[in-house]
C-alpha cells in the first residue's frame, strides 16, 4: 500500500503537488497579513473618527469664530460661532468666499498683504479685519490665518480663527479718551497750586517760620510730582488715540539741553556724589525738537542717577554720524541693571522691573515708553543694553543738523 507522500492525483506529479501547497501556504499567509491590516487599519480609521469628532465637538463648541477655506479662499466648513457672531447659516456660506458675506471691507492692499503671507510665504498672518454681520451690524474681529501644508508644502486649505474685539477697543477708546479728559481738567487747579506755591516761597514779607516754609516747599515737589504725571498721561492718551506728536524742529546743541537736564538732577547727583562724564563735543548739533528731546534726556539722566549706587560714574557719549544722518547718543549707568527676564517688557507702559520698584517704588513705568514715542516720531530708535547688577546703557538716534 503506497504511503501518503507517494499518493498523487491524476495528471498532477508530485512535484507540482508541493509547489501548489506552496503557492497555497504563500497567499494563505499574505491573505492572514492582509487580514490583520486591514484589522489594525480599521482600529486606526475608527480611532481617527473619535478624534475628529472630538475635534469637530472642540471646533463647534469653540467661542471664537472658525471658518475652513480651500487654497482658493471658498468656504467648506464654518463653526457654530460663526453662524451665531455673523448671522449666516452654514448652507448660505459653503462654496462662498467670505468677502462675499461678512468681509472684503478693508483697503485691498490689506488683504494683497494677507495673501502674500498665508500664501506665496505660507506663514501665519496676524491682523485686524472690519467685518458686517448679515443684520448690517458693523464689529472688528483679531484675526490668525493659517496654511496647512501637505507633504511636498503645497497648501490643502486655509484655517481662519476670528475673535469680535468690538467692546474691548470701544472700551479702551472710552479709557484713552477719559485719560485725555481727567488729564486736560488737572492741569488748571495744578497751575494755580504751583504759582501759590512758588509765590509764598519767594515772597520775602510773608513771616512764615522754618517749618511752615518746608511745608510750601513739599507742596511744591509733590505738583511738581502730579504735573509730570498729567503730563505723561496727556502723551499717553496722544499715543494711544493715534494722535501724531507735534514735532517742532530746529538745530540745536545737545549740550544746551543736556546742561539743562543735568542741572535738573543735580541735587540727587551731589548727594549720592556721582561722577558725570560727558563726552559730547560742544559743538555737536542735531535737528530736532527741543522739548520733546529735553524729555528724553530728562527720562534717561533721571533714571541713571536714581538706580546708580553713590560713587559711580554715568557716562553720557555719542556716536557723531552713524553714516545715515544720524547721532547716536548713550547714557549708561553702573547701576542694578534689568534682569534678563523681563528685558522684553521694558518698553511696555506702565512695566517696571522688579528690582527698580523695590528700589524706588514711586514710578510710574510710563516714561520709557514715552520717550521711545518721542524719538521714533522724530525717525529714530530707542533701544538698551543691560547685565543685572552691572548696569544699563540706554542709546538713541537722532536726525543731525541739516546743512
Amino acid at each position: 500500500m503506497p504511503s501518503k507522500s507517494d499518493v498523487t492525483m491524476p495528471g498532477i506529479s508530485a512535484d507540482e503537488l508541493d509547489k501548489t501547497k506552496d503557492v497555497y501556504r504563500s497567499l494563505q499567509e499574505k491573505l492572514e497579513y492582509l487580514f490583520d491590516s486591514l484589522a489594525r487599519e480599521k482600529i486606526n480609521l475608527e480611532l481617527q473618527m473619535i478624534e475628529a469628532k472630538k475635534f469637530k465637538l472642540a471646533v463647534d463648541s469653540a467661542s471664537d469664530n472658525i471658518v475652513i477655506t480651500d487654497s482658493m479662499g471658498t468656504i467648506f466648513y464654518i463653526n457654530k460661532a460663526t453662524e451665531n457672531n455673523t448671522g449666516y447659516a452654514f448652507n448660505e456660506v459653503v462654496g462662498k468666499n467670505p468677502g462675499e458675506l461678512w468681509g472684503g471691507k478693508m483697503k485691498p492692499e490689506y488683504y494683497a498683504e494677507m495673501w502674500h503671507k498665508i500664501k506665496v510665504k505660507k506663514e501665519v498672518f496676524v491682523g485686524q479685519f472690519e467685518n458686517v454681520r448679515k443684520n448690517g451690524e458693523k464689529y472688528i474681529a483679531a484675526v490668525d490665518i493659517s496654511s496647512v501644508l501637505d507633504e511636498y508644502g503645497e497648501i490643502l486649505f486655509f484655517v481662519s480663527i476670528e475673535r469680535d474685539i468690538t467692546r474691548e477697543i470701544m472700551i479702551e477708546r472710552m479709557k484713552d479718551e477719559f485719560v485725555g479728559l481727567a488729564s486736560h481738567q488737572l492741569r488748571t487747579p495744578l497751575t494755580g497750586i504751583k504759582w501759590f506755591s512758588e509765590l509764598l516761597i519767594r515772597n520775602k514779607y510773608n513771616n512764615l517760620n522754618a517749618e511752615q516754609l518746608d511745608f510750601l516747599e513739599q507742596i511744591k515737589i509733590s505738583n511738581q510730582r502730579m504735573v509730570k504725571l498729567v503730563n505723561e498721561l496727556l502723551d499717553i492718551s496722544h499715543i494711544e488715540t493715534g494722535q501724531k506728536f507735534e514735532i517742532k524742529k530746529a538745530d540745536f546743541k545737545v549740550n544746551d539741553v543736556l546742561n539743562e537736564v543735568l542741572t535738573e538732577n543735580i541735587s540727587l547727583i551731589k548727594t549720592k556724589t556721582l561722577n558725570i562724564i560727558n563726552k559730547i563735543p560742544d559743538n555737536l548739533l542735531i535737528f530736532a525738537d527741543y522739548v520733546k528731546i529735553r524729555q528724553v534726556l530728562s527720562n534717561l539722566v533721571s533714571n541713571a542717577t536714581k538706580y546708580s549706587p553713590a560713587n559711580k560714574d554715568i557716562n553720557i557719549s555719542v556716536v557723531p554720524d552713524d553714516g545715515k544722518g544720524f547721532a547716536v547718543i548713550s547714557v549708561a549707568d553702573q547701576g542694578m541693571g534689568i534682569p534678563a527676564a523681563q528685558k522684553s517688557r521694558l518698553f511696555e507702559k506702565f512695566f517696571r522691573a522688579d528690582n527698580a520698584r523695590i528700589q524706588e517704588p514711586n514710578g510710574t513705568g510710563l516714561g520709557l515708553y514715552i520717550a521711545r514715542e518721542l524719538i521714533r516720531a522724530h525717525g529714530g530708535e530707542l533701544w538698551f543694553e543691560s547685565d543685572e547688577n552691572k548696569g544699563t546703557t540706554f542709546i538713541f538716534s537722532i536726525p543731525l543738523k541739516i546743512n
